[in-house]
């Protein structure tokens, strides 16, 4: 038995005159070692499928893209037809979201080793293809995995945490700096800008067998991928992972379908989510950010004489670039281009409304906005919509206060707010770790404007301000006033229209500034550090999952 191959005018025969023979060695070889899941490279005529399914009541994967060849010798519809669900068949031309399709069949079945296959003739037909496949899945081929990772879990005095990482991305080394003064012992895995979904799963694995983790830790949920294969991986060896989200919730985990589960516990830097987080039974805790009070603290001798002096600093984004960017990748019809305006103002006074409500005044808009396809493409609008109104709630607070001639730092699109103010001063990005805790201390008054898409959270200044014992004037948010004492340990303006006279006010009264910051610095160092924050997710992690 053979298939004829026709090929620019030519005949070749695909499996040549031993093809039974070499399909009988396939299935020899898939039967020998036991407890394994077979990987079948190519489908062959069948007859190594057929012989690994009669002989077992296991199921077995075939990856076979080659339609032309399975149509012809009707391999497929025939084993779906007898054998249904115990065939796994991927004809996907990706060979990473091939890969991740078998590390999720995997899991499924108990985490049993993969067992390449490659049948000869499909490595001639596209070697580059197959072969990545075999390649990596013989990588991965060891023992076991669920018996390797079957160790006991929160045995030591301190949890072992696993951190998931991204290059660069801020409070990272805080929260590292902070686990290891609790003691914690730590490891790491980074994820690689642009890396293979199944590299970064691959490593993260081979990572939890050699360092036997007690739970997970991740940041704004990264690595979490759409298609569940970290959050399947550690279901299935029964590691739970913590996910410490420290940006809008609703819109960092919209549009994944494999969010969480019993194995994942949420923590919120908004207090604001944690009651819709928690439908449906899932873990959930209000965590805010805080402070590092070894990088931020007071500075002895501070210059007389520096370019960042200055009576009123703000350091941040205007998130025009934000909104540009989203545009771009979005690449949305024109209705929902006619209603980003409108949306901005209905989202700048309801910042807790989603699109879809906001939407419903606007029926042309909200039917294109249904029509967005793939579903990143409705995030991406979501996140058009909330950082334009943080974009114009913020430049209304930064007109308030150019009258005091503010230097500001940040992109250049601030520029903006400066325009037709002389007065104002701006400086590019400062850098967190090495300039800002001398900014801070070189203002009389740090500025400050929460994000209209955090619905009142905290962010970063309304900590990092006070540990240096510098003075904060900000928005109030109910949120505030579970952390400090409004007035007495932050002063804070309600309104855009009050930011005038509350800043006048702190200039004229060097003295009500000096004891607030001093109050709001006490405040920090007994209960806002990263330490205090780290303590209680390892002691929420342990209480649920020991």
């Amino acid at each position: 038995m053979d298939a004829l191959l026709s090929l620019d005018g030519k005949k070749r025969h695909l499996f040549g005159r031993r093809a039974l023979d070499t399909e009988a060695a396939l299935a020899r070889t898939a039967l020998a070692p036991g407890e394994v899941l077979p990987v079948f490279l190519g489908a062959g005529l069948g007859r190594a499928l057929d012989t690994v399914l009669a002989a077992t009541d296991g199921a077995l994967a075939v990856v076979d893209k080659e339609r032309a060849v399975y149509e012809a010798t009707g391999v497929r519809s025939r084993l779906m037809r007898e054998h249904g669900e115990r065939v796994l068949w991927i004809d996907d031309a990706d060979p990473d979201a091939v890969v991740a399709g078998l590390t999720r069949w995997q899991l499924l079945h108990g985490g049993k080793t993969l067992l390449a296959l490659p049948h000869p003739a499909y490595l001639r037909l596209d070697g580059a293809y197959y072969r990545a496949i075999r390649d990596q899945l013989e990588t991965a081929r060891a023992v076991n995995v669920r018996q390797r990772a079957a160790y006991p879990r929160f045995a030591g005095k301190k949890p072992r945490v696993l951190c998931i990482l991204r290059e660069n991305y801020f409070i990272q080394p805080e929260a590292l700096a902070a686990l290891t003064r609790l003691g914690a012992p730590l490891s790491s895995v980074t994820i690689a800008p642009g890396a293979p979904a199944r590299e970064f799963i691959a490593e993260l694995l081979r990572e939890i067998l050699a360092f036997k983790p007690d739970f997970v830790l991740t940041l704004n949920h990264h690595g979490v991928d759409e298609g569940g294969m970290l959050t399947g991986l550690l279901a299935s060896l029964d590691i739970p992972l913590a996910s410490w989200l420290v940006d809008n919730p609703e819109l960092l985990l919209a549009g994944l379908g494999h969010l969480a589960g019993p194995g994942t516990m949420l923590f919120s830097c908004d207090a604001a989510s944690v009651a819709g987080l928690a439908q449906n039974g899932q873990r959930v805790r209000y965590l805010p950010l805080a402070s590092d009070p070894e990088l931020f603290k007071p500075l002895p001798g501070l210059p007389q004489h520096h370019p960042w002096r200055a009576r009123v600093s703000f350091v941040g984004e205007s998130f025009r670039g934000d909104v540009a960017a989203r545009l771009k990748s979005g690449r949305f019809p024109a209705a929902l281009l006619r209603a980003l305006s409108p949306l901005t103002a209905l989202a700048e006074s309801d910042p807790h409304a989603p699109v879809t409500r906001l939407l419903a005044d606007f029926p042309e808009a909200a039917a294109a906005y249904r029509d967005l396809s793939p579903p990143t493409r409705r995030r991406d609008f979501d996140l058009a919509v909330a950082f334009s109104a943080n974009r114009a709630y913020r430049e209304r607070c930064l007109a308030a206060i150019m009258e005091f001639d503010p230097l500001l730092a940040g992109p250049p699109s601030l520029k903006a707010a400066t325009r037709r103010h002389p007065g104002a001063r701006r400086i590019g990005y400062v850098y967190y770790n090495t300039d800002l805790p001398l900014f801070y201390q070189l203002s009389e008054i740090n500025f400050n404007t929460t994000g209209i898409h955090m619905r009142g959270a905290l962010n970063q200044r309304l900590f990092d301000v006070p540990a240096c014992g510098a003075f904060l004037l900000t928005d109030h948010t109910p949120q505030i006033e579970a952390l400090f004492d409004p007035e007495a340990e932050i002063a804070c303006y309600r309104d855009p229209d009050e930011i005038p006279e509350r800043v006048r006010f702190y200039l004229a009264h060097p003295e009500a500034r000096t004891r607030i910051a001093k109050a709001a610095r006490r405040r920090v160092l007994a209960e806002h550090t990263y330490d205090h924050r780290l303590a209680e997710m390892l002691a929420a992690m342990r209480q649920a999952y020991d």
